[in-house]
């Protein structure tokens, strides 16, 4: 080999070293840092102007000199905050519940059962993902007021679930899909039918995707505002991102007020992916490695 080659292929060696060296360290430590920082800022700005009085939101430090909690007070004793958070609780439980459940059982259907025709059938689902939400609300409006549904939150619970199934029959069908051969065979040889070797076998090696499906059902439920506001009118049973938008004024907001509404709705969010990250993230790297 030539010296010019042998230098080329030094350089070429060191580009690929590049981001183990510790200057590479830290310009990808920095980067994340500041990718961090701006998606972390709206909540923190968020969380210190519902410390604030209405006179200091836009005027005053960022940092409130006298934190209050009037907004807080505000928010929970007059706008009742704590019914409506009840209401999403109660539709996002019974939306995850449902949801988690329909579509481990087809997932694990479509992935190892001889059903006759089960690809056009999972095709047939997964064109439903390509149609957007304001499409079925018109249907599911008139569905819902003929089985005598129609403003309740199980009638709203059921449209949720009926829209997040096909979504996770996608994902827990791939989770399925990644259980080696060989365990299945071996259940089934010591005397285990389908039904326990479903539970206790492929469910508990797919807790990653039963996670995962359940983030993005709680995400897609809780901050859901078209559907809730469309087939609930009853203010009583509504749930929380319709009272939230009551906030916004048309040419003024209670900014205090509105921020604090905000953070009591994305505190449950975030607690609930702090809990189960570390099976999310299991979730997102499962199938990148096969054997």
């Amino acid at each position: 080999m030539s010296a010019a080659s042998q230098n080329l292929a030094r350089r070429s060696v060191r580009g690929r070293l590049a981001g183990h060296t510790p200057g590479g360290r830290v310009a990808g430590y920095a980067f994340l840092i500041a990718l961090a920082l701006v998606s972390v800022g709206p909540l923190v700005w968020m969380v210190l102007t519902s410390l604030k009085p209405a006179s200091a939101v836009f005027n005053g430090p960022l940092v409130p000199q006298h934190p209050q909690l009037n907004a807080y007070a505000y928010v929970i004793g007059n706008l009742g905050i704590g019914s409506y958070f009840l209401n999403s609780v109660i539709v996002t439980s019974i939306t995850v519940i449902g949801v988690i459940v329909a579509s481990s059982l087809a997932g694990y259907a479509f992935a190892f059962l001889p059903i006759p025709g089960k690809r056009v059938v999972f095709g047939v689902l997964m064109s439903a993902l390509l149609i957007p939400a304001a499409l079925f609300l018109i249907p599911a409006f008139i569905e819902l007021r003929t089985l005598g549904l129609l403003n309740t939150q199980l009638g709203l619970a059921l449209v949720h679930t009926g829209a997040g199934v096909p979504f996770a029959i996608f994902l827990m069908r791939s989770f399925f899909e990644n259980i080696p051969t060989e365990l299945r065979d071996a259940a089934r040889m010591d005397g285990a039918r389908e039904v326990t070797i479903f539970l206790r076998v492929a469910l508990p090696l797919s807790l990653p995707g039963v996670a995962t499906v359940a983030i993005f059902q709680v995400l897609f439920t809780w901050n859901d505002l078209m559907l809730s506001n469309g087939l609930i009118q009853d203010r009583s049973i509504q749930t929380l991102q319709p009272a939230l938008y009551t906030l916004v004024g048309e040419h003024a907001s209670n900014w205090p007020a509105l921020t604090a509404a905000l953070t009591i709705a994305a505190a449950p969010v975030i607690i609930f992916f702090v809990a189960v990250q570390r099976l999310f993230v299991a979730g997102l790297l499962a199938g990148s490695v096969k054997g």
